[in-house]
């Protein structure tokens, strides 16, 4: 089995496209608009980025063995355990038009993903004898996995059989509550700032604007809400900074650095930006541990797991009840 985890920038776009396509009404005429404002079908869209990925599967499969033919590889694509099942056939059909035989495919949940490579993670270092800090995957343990990524937040809970399998014991569930969320407030308020600048910067300069994005979720990442929250401004908008009238709107919650190169949002600030959307996650996982589940673990994966104010929030507010989480 090969796990090909894509670059950021080759994953940008399904952060965005796995959003729109959660509660819509799919049809194969459906467009999506681009950061530029361009129209594109959506299938043929979503058809390209696959063969994209499915280009660099290949490139790793052939420098592994290179007497393997098309037909002897099996492709899985990963879904958001929440899409509906039209969202999923949509997904197939896409797949399909690259030219993936519908015999040699499969939809597989994120999180369930996530949990089956913990499971074999842990087995591996059985076998090499050492310590194991996943020795709950045991048969009879149940356990919960909360995928964190961009766009959505996929959780399952699944228990550990006899056999080794694992069975579903909750119903995949979840929400649009992924890290976008943050950067979407994040990108509101700039655009607050810097107004008409901002769409500018979007039309004129949209190399600088994509870098603007990737600080965001750069510094998003790594943001403790211990500090100011600090994004380098790219050049373009250095010139449009009014400090004045930003300390008239904002007082000391938004401040500019020296230099003007930087700018910087208040604890506070970013206090209010987190609350909302960590509340949602943390509210709906206590509702399933609250309906006498017995999960014992809670294992955190994706990207926006990575955020030190989500695991802060999970030791506030969800390890109460008596579970692990990893």
């Amino acid at each position: 089995m090969l796990l090909l985890r894509g670059q950021a920038d080759d994953l940008f776009f399904f952060r965005n496209f796995k959003m729109q396509l959660h509660g819509e009404k799919l049809s194969k005429s459906m467009k999506l608009r681009t950061i530029d404002g361009k129209e594109k079908s959506c299938i043929t869209v979503i058809a390209a980025c696959i063969v994209h990925i499915k280009e660099k599967a290949n490139e790793r499969i052939k420098q592994m063995n290179t007497s393997i033919e098309d037909v002897d590889i099996h492709w899985v694509l990963t879904v958001p355990a929440i899409w509906s099942e039209q969202a999923r056939h949509f997904m197939i059909k896409a797949a399909e038009k690259t030219g993936i035989d519908r015999d040699n495919m499969s939809l597989a949940l994120e999180p369930e993903c996530a949990a089956v490579y913990c499971k074999h993670d842990e087995l591996v270092r059985d076998e090499d004898q050492r310590n194991s800090a996943l020795q709950f995957f045991r048969p009879g343990s149940k356990f919960m996995v909360v995928d964190l990524e961009g766009g959505t937040v996929d959780i399952t809970v699944s228990e550990v059989l006899e056999s080794g399998k694992m069975k579903e014991i909750s119903k995949a569930s979840g929400g649009k509550w992924g890290g976008d969320t943050i950067n979407k407030k994040i990108v509101d308020v700039l655009n607050d700032i810097f107004g008409q600048h901002m769409h500018r910067l979007r039309s004129e300069e949209m190399n600088s604007y994509l870098e603007l994005l990737a600080d965001i979720e750069s510094a998003k990442r790594e943001y403790d809400e211990e500090d100011d929250f600090t994004l380098r401004l790219p050049e373009f908008l250095q010139k449009q900074v009014n400090v004045g009238e930003l300390s008239k709107k904002f007082g000391n919650n938004i401040v500019i650095g020296k230099g003007e190169k930087h700018i910087l949002f208040s604890q506070e600030m970013m206090k209010g930006i987190f609350n909302k959307c960590i509340s949602d996650i943390t509210k709906h996982i206590v509702g399933l541990l609250q309906e006498a589940i017995e999960v014992s673990e809670i294992i955190l994966v994706g990207g926006y797991a990575s955020s030190p104010i989500i695991q802060t929030a999970f030791e506030e507010e969800v390890l109460k009840y008596d579970v692990n989480a990893y």
